[in-house]
């Protein structure tokens, strides 16, 4: 599925929806795709320890640090965070969602919101509503309350 180039999504505000997809899709290409050489489990295991340690640090650093997904660019106070958060963290998001009902659900829950919102523009709540039983685990990575640990 093409999410960006069908599903919209305001990229300033909740850029998660489409890079944390991204990187899931990614991830799942690899995962279901052995012959390119890419081992999914190895992205995986980068992705949540980048993630990890970036939260370890900050939250080291600033006790008030949220590691919240879901948050506008503005509130990244680097690219180092952002990419960690949105892109690390993110992948983690959705590896946990597929951990917690599985992945022929994820899958399924995708392809709702894919045809729910093609061609319009998608927000967080829209996004938790398709995501039925595996939206508590979105929505706490989203808010900052779930943190990586590896």
């Amino acid at each position: 599925m093409l999410f960006r180039s069908v599903v919209g999504n305001d990229s300033v505000n909740e850029s998660f929806l489409d890079e944390s997809l991204a990187e899931y899709s990614t991830y799942l290409f690899f995962d279901e795709n052995e012959g390119f050489g890419v081992n999914a489990d190895d992205m995986m295991k980068a992705a949540a320890s980048a993630a990890n340690v970036c939260e370890n640090a900050l939250l080291k650093a600033d006790k008030k640090f949220i590691p919240a997904v879901g948050q506008p660019l503005k509130e990244f106070k680097s690219q180092y965070i952002y990419v960690n958060m949105v892109y690390n963290k993110g992948l983690v998001m959705f590896k946990s969602a597929e951990n917690a009902v599985g992945r022929k659900k994820i899958k399924k829950y995708l392809a709702d919101y894919y045809e729910k919102n093609a061609y319009k523009i998608a927000d967080c709540e829209k996004f938790l509503a398709a995501m039925g039983d595996s939206a508590p685990v979105f929505r706490s990575f989203i808010d900052g309350k779930t943190r990586v640990y590896i």
